[in-house]
């Protein structure tokens, strides 16, 4: 240690030279980085169920549909026909649209006597209050419109918009506003709807979130630090790690080819939450070594007894907290594991900087004035305080562990109320834009989330769509289905024609003759390519549609149960059919989210105390440290529980993250304690000394931390909210439990790795 600092102290301005080219490279890609709102982006990509569905993806198109909803009073009046027609012609003209269908370009299925067309529904708009009656009992009697392009009461009509391809939200979001604006008024509302709309809002917020969290969180660590060291070296030092480290780490996002997605966006934040700790720590020894070194000692000697004592608290913390955000890689979702590796690598980096950058500036920087000394010795208010808190931990010893007990007791009974959520809408508010609308299309038409059912066999077979038409039929007694469509809707439309419109036709014919001349038929007619959607090529599979008209997850899954249960029952065909899609994706998260919670808990958890019983050589000093940790986290889950906050995407990283942070306090305090009581003081002069020295540090460590992640409560997202201040909770936890709590149980317990000075710590 002492060659190290030597060589800092020394040469600080090549040491500083290093730093900033290293720095500079690895933050130059930064600009470039992307975002991806996608809630399967959080799904291993490799996932079967994920690989089956952009499988059926590129064979029937996907079901990735944009809406643009037209409400009036009439949506079947001349003016908003024409701007229907005018809007979906617009729309057809997009480069990134494979397919646009609304009521003004829609095909229909006619007959006439044996004769069967198919033809544009609208042929032409009506000028007459007849001609608009007419067009209305046509409406409601085509089922292939009704529900799906226009609403039961007719208030509400549809733009259907297929997408070529993915990736493209925003230009498609700009595109649409630019085309629906000027046709918006207070007689025609028109709104924008589907997965790509929300996506392009989730996408618009993350940006939002990164580009005013970091500035904010920087200026508010400012003020705080400034608060705690009323110096510009105590603000500027510990903010130029933090600025380092978070460049650094979004240019190695880039590097790796990552993108910010949902959760991954609380990176940054969480940067400036801690990678200022390990600064802080070194500033305030720092200080205390000038004041008790007096104004003649070399800066050399200052800053070479200030490394050398916090080194290895600081160095343990650093560990315990790498592993704490490394226990994330154990985590089900890719996403969770991004965050615990570009975590775990700006933390190192911060550490890096904090015993180099640091050391290197004081170096330069002449030593501090008395008047800037004064103000961060121990005679502060704060100090007084923290010695007041010695006093009352001392004398009151079991009423602090009965405290500690009886909060974990009563949160932990809030724990089973807990609610596991993966549906995307519920990132937002239940009043927000986002769930009107969705609510909005759910109710007229047959909702934005879908399924499919993939059947194989001989297409043409009547046989085989009856098996596709008895799913059909049990979907539609379940409340939860808006509506189903599959070749099978088509072929009854096509027999109902070819006998006169008699109803009782509305069947699949026994022939596969007929069938294969019907669909012939359909061929040479149409010229929309609605049949891709339902049959391949070679009529060998065909594709069940299923549009749900809730995005409730537990919903969704109870569907899917009950759907896969009645096929293995009930349907006999070549393959094993079985719900696949977008909504079986967002309720198979549900288990993931569970899984990476307690595996990443139970990951950290035991090496963060494999680490501390390693270093203290003790396994007691293992069990200590993770007690407060134990409690906050308890507590956290506890207060999800009762106040009803979701367990999702966000939410389940918490665990990992507490424990990665939380650790810090315990081991500062722990091993100070230690020092101080193996010096020879008693229990109450070790507790004043380390409140006043260590655990100032702590407190504005804590307080930085606690003020950087509560940035995240001004998201608009709920789970980055919620986690916010689940981790400003669970940090104050830490902060008292390491302060109160493992002091206690330090003093009744009186363990040998700490009262006997035979122990030696592995460093």
């Amino acid at each position: 240690m002492k060659r190290f600092v030597e060589f800092i102290t020394r040469y600080p301005k090549s040491v500083l030279t290093v730093i900033f080219l290293t720095i500079g490279i690895m933050a130059a890609p930064v600009a470039k980085i992307t975002i991806d709102p996608d809630m399967l982006s959080l799904i291993d990509q490799q996932d079967p169920d994920l690989v089956r569905m952009n499988e059926i993806d590129d064979l029937f198109g996907g079901q990735d549909i944009a809406i643009v909803s037209l409400a009036a009073k009439n949506v079947l009046t001349p003016e908003v026909l024409r701007v229907v027609d005018s809007l979906t012609i617009k729309i057809e003209g997009l480069d990134l649209v494979e397919r646009v269908t609304s009521i003004t370009n829609v095909e229909v299925i006619k007959g006439a006597d044996d004769y069967m067309s198919v033809e544009t529904f609208l042929q032409e708009i009506p000028t007459t209050p007849a001609g608009e009656d007419s067009l209305s009992s046509l409406a409601r009697s085509e089922k292939l419109i009704q529900n799906i392009l226009i609403s039961t009461d007719q208030t509400h009509t549809a733009i259907l918009i297929f997408l070529s391809e993915g990736g493209h939200d925003l230009e498609l979001y700009q595109a649409l506003k630019g085309f629906t604006d000027p046709y918006n008024s207070p007689d025609l509302k028109i709104e924008l709807g589907g997965m790509p709309i929300i996506r392009y809002h989730i996408s618009a917020d993350i940006e939002h979130d990164v580009v005013t969290f970091i500035p904010l969180g920087m200026v508010l660590m400012i003020i705080l630090l400034f608060f705690s060291f009323r110096s510009r070296r105590g603000v500027l030092l510990p903010m130029g790690v933090v600025a380092m480290s978070i460049a650094a780490t979004l240019g190695l996002m880039v590097w790796l080819g990552m993108s910010l997605k949902i959760i991954t966006n609380i990176v940054p934040v969480m940067l400036i939450a801690i990678a200022n700790a390990y600064g802080i720590h070194i500033l305030a020894r720092y200080y205390e070594d000038v004041r008790e070194m007096g104004p003649t000692a070399p800066i050399h000697d200052i800053i070479y007894r200030g490394i050398s004592f916090v080194s290895t608290p600081i160095l343990l913390a650093g560990i315990t907290t790498i592993a704490g955000f490394l226990s994330l890689l154990s985590h089900v979702l890719p996403a969770a594991k991004e965050v615990g590796l570009l975590s775990a690598f700006g933390i190192t980096l911060s550490f890096i900087l904090s015993i180099t950058f640091i050391p290197a500036v004081l170096t330069l920087l002449r030593r501090p004035s008395s008047t800037e000394n004064i103000h961060n010795n121990e005679n502060r208010l704060i100090s007084r305080l923290l010695s007041q808190i010695g006093d009352t931990v001392y004398n009151h010893q079991k009423l602090i562990l009965v405290s500690f007990i009886l909060l974990t007791v009563v949160a932990a009974l809030g724990i089973p109320k807990i609610i596991v959520d993966s549906n995307p809408l519920n990132y937002y508010e239940k009043g927000s834009e986002i769930h009107q609308i969705s609510n909005m299309i759910n109710e007229n038409y047959g909702g934005s989330s879908s399924m499919s059912v993939v059947v194989d066999g001989d297409i043409r077979e009547p046989g085989v769509l009856r098996e596709v038409d008895k799913i059909q039929s049990f979907l539609d007694t379940i409340p939860d289905i808006g509506y189903t469509l599959s070749l099978v809707n088509f072929i009854k439309e096509m027999n109902q024609a070819m006998h006169g419109n008699d109803p009782a036709f509305y069947t699949i014919p026994d022939s596969r003759a007929l069938v294969a001349q019907y669909l012939l038929l359909y061929s040479f007619q149409s010229s929309d390519g609605t049949l891709d959607t339902y049959v391949d090529y070679d009529y060998r599979q065909a594709q069940l549609v299923v549009r749900i008209s809730t995005f409730d997850v537990d919903r969704m899954r109870v569907l899917q149960t009950r759907l896969n249960d009645f096929i293995a029952a009930n349907i006999h065909v070549e393959n094993q059919p079985k719900a696949e899609g977008y909504a079986v994706l967002i309720a198979h998260l549900i288990p993931m989210m569970v899984n990476g919670q307690i595996r990443s808990l139970f990951v950290s958890l035991f090496f963060v105390a494999l680490i501390i019983g390693v270093f203290f050589r003790s396994g007691l000093a293992a069990l200590l440290s993770v007690l407060p940790l134990t409690t906050a986290i308890v507590t956290v889950f506890g207060l999800m529980g009762y106040f009803d906050v979701y367990l999702n995407a966000g939410t389940s990283m918490l665990s990992s993250i507490v424990v990665g942070v939380g650790i810090d306090y315990t081991i500062h305090f722990l091993y100070r304690f230690r020092v101080e009581i193996q010096g020879g003081a008693s229990d109450l002069d070790a507790m004043h000394t380390t409140l006043k020295t260590t655990g100032q540090g702590i407190l504005f460590n804590a307080m930085a931390v606690m003020v950087g992640f509560a940035v995240n409560m001004l998201s608009n997202f709920l789970p980055i909210y919620f986690f916010g201040w689940l981790i400003v909770v669970s940090i104050l936890v830490c902060t008292v439990g390491a302060m109160t709590l493992l002091p206690v149980l330090i003093m009744l317990i009186r363990p040998r790795f700490v009262y006997d000075k035979s122990m030696k710590t592995l460093i």
